[in-house]
This record gives C-alpha cells, structure tokens and sequence, in this order.
C-alpha cells in the first residue's frame, strides 16, 4: 500500500496534490480561525501607532489585548495585509 503511493512528480503535481488535500496551507490573517483580531482591527492599530500612541493606550482605548496589539505594533503578525501608515513619515 505505501509503495504505491510512492511515485516520482513534477513539482507541479506535488502543489497540486498539497492543495486537494488540504495539506501545507496556514491561513492568515482573518482566515484563521484562531484570529483575535480583523484586518479592520489590524488597520486602527497602526492608525494609532502612527499618531504616536503607545500599545498600553491602544490597548485601554480599544480593549484589544495586549498580546494581539503588540505584535501588530512590533510587525511580528499581520505582515501580509499592505500598512498604509508606515510609508507616511514626517
């Protein structure tokens, strides 16, 4: 059974093969199921830290927590969805 399984593929196929079955795929951001936050969420953040507030008043005033606020703040999550705001410096 498990030799047959076994057979030789173009990359191709092996991508294709991941995809049928469901196998290899992370979702991100809003996709996953785990998510605290949305993209909308994600973007008020960084609205925020662009007008100088800091993750603990960002927290206070939006009740998001602190753990989800800091990595979006530090950009060790969400880095797929585009920041309009980092480009803008004075």
């Amino acid at each position: 059974q498990v030799l047959q399984d076994l057979q030789q593929h173009c990359p191709q196929d092996n991508a294709d093969d991941r995809v049928r079955k469901c196998r290899g795929w992370h979702p991100r951001g809003g996709y996953n199921p785990n998510a605290v936050l949305g993209s909308d969420d994600v973007q008020t953040i960084r609205f925020m830290r662009y007008f100088g507030r800091t993750p603990k008043e960002i927290c206070t005033s939006t009740g998001f927590p602190k753990g989800a606020v800091d990595s979006v703040f530090y950009n060790k999550s969400w880095k797929h969805l585009p920041d309009d705001y980092q480009a803008r410096t004075t």
